[in-house]
């Protein structure tokens, strides 16, 4: 049963507006774009977990992805975390191309396929710290010492694992996604004692759920202001901005495209950007749109609820 879904989409949804609506000059347009990037890379391996795990029986396992937890020494976050009444299990997910080198004193180089060479941390290393964290902190919790189990998964098949050297010997730990399941039966063979009852392991998984810190928000990392931002509605077909927009529809001067809803893809790009609350005032600038009436339309036509009256009043977004 999956007790929490990921919630890294959402980050990725944010980098996306931002590298939309960011100016083309603006500094860290290119690091807003490589950011991006990488969490679709990181999500895309995450995601390749689900197939194996989607065997297990949902009546014995428990299964929550980007657990964040804070302890005595900052935070430390779980990609994806399996339950049973037997033992506990950690996965970290490495989306990681062509070939891996595990060498000696802990050191892993990635060789990409397009020839870079990068050297890391060994990742067992670094999953094993999670493991010892994640005990320490279960008990801190009045939570009885269970087994944990963890594994680094690459989730991309073609990916080579290999020693750097022939008395090199790859961690047990390290896996390819396709073994997933069959990992997690042996474990089941290895540790056969029931440690927790049923009743027990949900309150754990809802304990860890509740106790999941949401991260800073990732648009903190970037310094840019309202005047930064691209303004517009942006043709749904080509891409231009911003449309006009006529007495019913929004038109597209270059492809000659006619939308009646493209503004509710704007007041999402503004959610992300900006928060779920807008003034008639913000919409106006946001929209590029003379008159507070033609808002006050369009808003109740989205179906967006006005929070107050008069010029107080506020319409909260949610992504449509």
């Amino acid at each position: 049963m999956i007790v929490k879904q990921r919630d890294k989409l959402h980050e990725i949804m944010k980098l996306e507006a931002l590298d939309k609506r960011l100016i083309h000059q603006h500094p860290e347009k290119e690091k807003v774009r490589s950011e991006w990037k990488i969490k679709q890379t990181e999500l895309s391996g995450e995601k390749e977990v689900d197939y194996p795990l989607g065997f297990l029986d949902d009546k014995k396992y428990f299964i929550l992805h980007n657990v964040r937890l804070a302890d005595s020494n900052g935070y430390f976050q779980i990609d994806t975390f399996v339950l049973s009444d037997r033992f506990l299990l950690i996965i970290d997910a490495k989306n990681w191309r062509g070939r891996v080198s595990f060498g000696q004193n802990g050191q892993v180089t990635r060789y990409s396929p397009d020839g870079k060479v990068e050297g890391f941390k060994n990742p067992v290393s670094q999953v094993k710290t999670q493991a010892f964290r994640l005990q320490r902190w279960l008990l801190s919790k009045n939570i009885p010492e269970v087994p944990i189990a963890y594994l680094v998964d690459f989730s991309f098949p073609k990916t080579i694992i290999e020693p750097a050297s022939p008395d090199i010997k790859i961690p047990a730990e390290v896996i390819h996604n396709s073994d997933l399941l069959f990992r997690i039966q042996e474990l089941e063979k290895k540790y056969t004692k029931r440690v927790m009852t049923m009743s027990q392991l949900h309150k754990v998984g809802e304990l860890l759920k509740s106790a999941h810190v949401l991260p800073r928000d990732i648009l903190s990392n970037y310094h840019y202001s309202s005047s930064d931002i691209i303004k517009g509605v942006y043709c749904p077909e080509c891409g231009l901005v911003p449309m006009e927009k006529g007495k019913r529809k929004w038109f597209c001067s270059k492809c000659r495209c006619y939308s009646e809803m493209a503004f509710i893809s704007a007041l999402n790009d503004y959610m992300l950007l900006f928060g779920d609350r807008i003034t008639n005032k913000q919409a106006r600038e946001f929209l590029k749109l003379p008159s507070r009436h033609v808002v006050n339309r369009l808003m109740h036509k989205g179906g967006y609820l006005q929070i107050g009256r008069n010029k107080g009043s506020v319409y909260q977004i949610i992504l449509k």
